[in-house]
């Protein structure tokens, strides 16, 4: 290998997806950039994952952890990770065979960029994920499928382990804007998100549960860390009753009642990390604001935005 080609480490999270990882595993080896490191990080699989890749992967360097850890588990990958560049990829999805390439050659040709994110296609749901995304700084990457400068961990200390699920790619996004470090988002370029299994049992890749609670959470943890106080007084109200609205059509009422009993332990959590960001960045944002009527929910209303 040419020296002057940089080492990318690939970041993967897995939980229970034997064989989408295995197929994601597979689809690496095919790529066109041959530097790279494959790290694991399995948050305690019961389905015979880890056992997968050390018996067919045995170049894969495996982290197996104790206990489901959610979006934490990447940063162990990290501490680890020997890369310039980080390939940062769910179990469940890989980029086309030309995708790694571009973008470490855009990043090797761009100081001023430090995570360039691509355009997911879900072909379990036939629906490109990003296709809302701005060109120059969008408003987030996408956890499944980017890759970040080495100096994203090493400035930012990676993803806050307290979100467990959701919210934590909004909140790197914000902390980089707020050191300065801008984000390209390669629209010809794709990552494939497979979705072979469904883990849920609603259906609805959007409408979910699980996602309803994190997202419950999650958004009042990134106004309390992020934005002014007068706006995250207004906009918690404003997105408890968005959450209300959505246990009033789906029956979720346990679901919004188990998040309202979160909500003290979040907001305790929360204050302690609480930085808000410069103002013109909290105005992009909205100054945190969301839309009262969730489009996720219901899609036959308009995006404000």
């Amino acid at each position: 290998m040419n020296p002057s080609i940089p080492l990318v480490t690939v970041a993967i999270l897995s939980h229970n997806r034997k064989e989408e990882l295995r197929n994601t595993l597979y689809n690496l080896i095919k790529q066109d950039y041959k530097n790279i490191e494959i790290i694991v990080a399995d948050n305690c699989s019961t389905d015979g994952s880890p056992n997968m890749v050390e018996l067919n992967f045995p170049d894969v360097k495996l982290i197996r952890l104790s206990k489901n850890l959610g979006i934490e588990a990447y940063n162990y990958i990290l501490k680890e990770a020997n890369g310039k560049y980080y390939l940062i990829l769910d179990d469940d999805s890989f980029p086309e065979k030309s995708a790694l390439s571009y973008g470490i050659s855009f990043l090797e040709q761009n100081i001023d960029y430090f995570i360039v994110t691509f355009k997911i296609f879900n072909n379990g749901i036939n629906e490109i994920e990003t296709k809302d995304f701005k060109i120059e700084n969008p408003y987030l990457f996408h956890g499944c499928g980017s890759i970040w400068k080495s100096q994203v961990y090493e400035k930012l200390g990676g993803y806050d382990a307290d979100y467990f699920l959701y919210y934590n790619e909004i909140d790197l996004t914000i902390r980089c804007y707020n050191s300065n470090m801008k984000i390209k988002y390669l629209e010809d370029k794709i990552v494939f998100h497979q979705n072979i299994t469904i883990r849920e049992e609603n259906k609805d890749y959007h409408q979910h549960k699980l996602k309803y609670e994190q997202f419950f959470t999650g958004h009042i943890r990134f106004l309390i860390k992020h934005f002014n106080y007068k706006y995250v007084i207004i906009f918690s109200i404003k997105w408890i009753l968005n959450r209300f609205i959505i246990a009033l059509k789906f029956n979720y009422y346990s679901s919004f009642f188990k998040s309202l009993l979160r909500l003290p332990k979040t907001i305790l959590s929360s204050h302690t990390k609480r930085n808000p960001v410069n103002p013109i960045i909290q105005n992009y944002y909205r100054n945190g604001n969301i839309p009262l009527i969730d489009r996720d929910f219901f899609p036959q209303f308009k995006k404000p935005y």
